[in-house]
């Protein structure tokens, strides 16, 4: 097995991460004026750093309870496919948290929201997928891990 199978899987990862960050960056540099009424901004400080809590514990929750169910015995690509599919939920937990901070600061202009962005964004950096991480979530044998790289 070549290397094909993690080459994909960081590309996905690159794209997501670089696809927040210019998000980011575009809503930050935008010259508009907060749009909600500050009643509503109460809601918000609220709602989102709950939701962001809630997604940031579930994205290690959630992935790691599929990845335990993987068969052990299993061919490497079935592992890999199964993994792959965890990892990307994973992402999907923190991206999510990640867009919607972003989109609570634009509307209330309130940098608490760029603060948890920040610290999801972290998180998810931390998330680059290694064959080493990917062998160790899996406990790979020296063979399956050879394969791997």
């Amino acid at each position: 097995m070549n290397n094909y199978s993690t080459i994909n899987i960081k590309f996905i990862f690159i794209a997501i991460l670089l696809g927040l960050a210019l998000f980011a960056v575009i809503v930050f540099f935008m010259p508009i004026e907060a749009g909600i009424a500050p009643q509503t901004t109460h809601l918000f400080t609220y709602l989102v750093p709950a939701f962001t809590a809630f997604s940031v514990m579930a994205a290690w929750v959630v992935p790691a309870q599929r990845i335990r169910k993987i068969d052990r015995n299993a061919p490497l690509e079935d592992k890999l496919a199964n993994w792959r599919t965890a990892f990307i939920f994973r992402l999907a937990l923190l991206e999510s948290p990640g867009f919607l901070n972003i989109i609570a600061y634009l509307l209330t202009k309130n940098t608490l929201f760029l603060y948890f962005f920040g610290v999801v964004f972290v998180l998810m950096s931390l998330q680059f997928p290694t064959v080493g991480k990917i062998a160790s979530e899996l406990n790979l044998n020296y063979n399956e891990q050879q394969k791997l790289e």
